[in-house]
């Protein structure tokens, strides 16, 4: 699935410091992740984001295009139904707040698309790339020095009122030491974040040999996390090269070259082979855990949600449960977690909510098939709307995502399509303007012809399958 592509940067508001400022915000309350609570019980989470989010709307409020406008709102339409359509009336006021965050974090996440589309390539890669460095920098302090991990454990305590992440034996156990949190409630979200901005960088990059660079991050990554989220990132290379890094460069076309994304699928097929190889290696007592039925956090990430979803959507294919339905599964889950072959250990049950931590699988519990289906497609048309380069890129990070984290309304879970939607666009139009680029005579200093033609070469595996014959023109 392809779209049109995005209009060019001197038809759009240009991003400026501000922009910049709420964006690097916006992206640091992702990362954090705190929450707050309001009158009535409605949790806003990512509230940090939620501050730069709205300012954003407020910016772009005036130029907001007639078409994002009616996609956005049959969106949150399709939610509001499906809500209504979900039995048990009971449960009302609690789908009307997962309404409402929903709401939320698709305004706030589109608000950042908006500013984020307009930064040049290079000032957007740097960000992502200055972001992996400093987690990179801030887990090895957190590793090396008592004070700095104190200083963490202590804003953690203070700011997270519930799933903070203690079970330091079981690091000891699995990994052999206690992982860096650095600020967030858990690991997990460490890795997930690192591996979310370093795929944003490895996308935008215009380095030579850049698949090998990010693989490289990732193996930093699990030297210094020891999180099995980043086996994740090295899925996602032929992702990439596939539906943005074969696309054609010629003639302004918007279509993939067959061939080169085939040789490309298979060079980043085999590289993500390796990756899980590694990961099998280096994840041993993880896996054998997993295996023996004696990791939770495995069986609530992967089984249980697939299980749940499957058994709701023979209960209830309409509407699935509602959306944040969590009450109407807490005995389905807890008569799971009772019997399955999957687990072998006793656990104290906190509910459904905290036990079915994978948002790709809550999408079919909470609307079903039928609603499921539906906002796949009304979220696929804003994505037209917004000008993505490719359907099938911005769908498929948000799934292969949606294994490493769950909260199926917060702001997180957006930020990932919206993230997605922002760094295709800005990859399209750096491409589209390096094939238009003109060969003409340039001073011997500036590489002439030749530095011009290689100019425009795709990077990644599509620049290393690039016709030798650019170079002689």
């Amino acid at each position: 699935m392809t779209c049109a592509t995005a209009p060019p940067l001197r038809e759009r508001q240009r991003a400026g410091f501000f922009d910049a400022a709420l964006c690097i915000l916006f992206l640091t309350g992702i990362y954090l992740g705190i929450a707050i609570t309001l009158p009535g019980g409605v949790p806003i989470p990512c509230v940090l984001a939620g501050v730069a989010g709205l300012l954003l709307v407020f910016r772009h409020a005036p130029g907001l295009p007639q078409s994002h406008a009616v996609a956005g709102l049959l969106v949150l339409l399709v939610a509001a139904l499906s809500i209504l359509s979900a039995a048990d009336y009971a449960l009302l006021p609690e789908r009307f707040k997962g309404f409402v965050q929903f709401s939320y974090s698709l305004v706030i996440g589109y608000a950042f698309f908006l500013s984020a589309r307009n930064f040049p390539l290079r000032w957007l890669a740097g960000l992502f790339l200055a972001a992996v460095a400093a987690i990179l920098a801030g887990c090895l302090l957190e590793i090396a020095w008592p004070g700095f991990k104190q200083a963490s454990d202590l804003f953690r305590g203070a700011v997270f009122d519930s799933g903070v992440y203690d079970a330091d034996l079981r690091d000891l156990e699995l990994y052999g030491r206690v992982r860096p949190k650095l600020f967030t409630s858990e690991p997990s979200f460490l890795t997930f974040n690192f591996t979310l901005f370093a795929f944003c960088w490895y996308v935008l990059s215009r380095l030579p040999g850049k698949t090998f660079v990010y693989l490289g991050l990732l193996a930093v990554g699990y030297l210094v996390m020891r999180g099995p989220t980043l086996v994740l990132g090295a899925l996602l290379v032929p992702v990439y090269e596939v539906f943005l890094g074969s696309r054609r460069n010629a003639g302004g076309s918007r279509g993939v070259d067959g061939t080169r994304a085939l040789i490309a699928a298979a060079l980043a097929g085999f590289l993500a082979i390796l990756g899980l190889v590694f990961g099998w290696e280096a994840f041993a007592l993880r896996i054998e855990g997993i295996v023996a039925g004696r990791d939770p956090s495995f069986f609530s990430r992967v089984i249980a949600p697939a299980a749940i979803a499957f058994d709701t959507l023979k209960a209830h294919p309409f509407a699935g449960v509602g959306l944040t339905g969590w009450e109407a599964l807490d005995a389905q889950v807890a008569q799971l977690y009772a019997t399955t072959d999957f687990l072998s250990i006793d656990m104290l049950f906190d509910g459904a909510s905290k036990s079915l931590t994978n948002y790709f699988w809550a999408l079919w519990i909470f609307l079903g098939l039928f609603w499921g289906t539906a906002l796949l497609l009304a979220l696929s048309g804003l994505l037209r709307a917004l000008a993505v380069p490719s359907l099938w890129f911005c769908w498929s990070v948000w799934i292969v995502f949606g294994q490493a984290a769950g909260g199926f309304v917060g702001p997180r879970t957006w930020a990932v399509l919206f993230l997605a939607a922002a760094i295709s666009i800005v990859h399209e139009r750096a491409r589209q303007a390096a094939a238009q680029t003109p060969l003409s005579p340039a001073p011997a200093w500036q590489g002439g012809r030749k530095q011009r033609a290689l100019a425009a070469r795709p990077s990644g595996f599509a620049g290393l399958l690039a016709e030798p014959s650019l170079e002689r023109r």
